[in-house]
């Protein structure tokens, strides 16, 4: 459940985050308070990795 996917897919909330990635309640909730805090910082693609993991999601981000 990287963040810059599920920010590209605009999932912001702990339940769409459980159902899309198929995990709890609890594991969605801590990402998506991570997710709300790097929304606030507009802190997304700025690393190499982050921009690899786009490449590597594109098609799914896409559909």
């Amino acid at each position: 459940m990287p963040a810059v996917v599920l920010s590209a897919l605009d999932v912001h909330s702990d339940k769409e985050i459980a159902k899309l990635c198929n995990i709890s309640m609890q594991s969605s909730k801590i990402r998506a308070k991570r997710l709300e805090e790097l929304h606030q910082r507009h802190c997304f693609q700025l690393h190499p990795l982050e921009r690899s993991i786009m490449l590597q999601f594109k098609d799914y981000i896409e559909k």
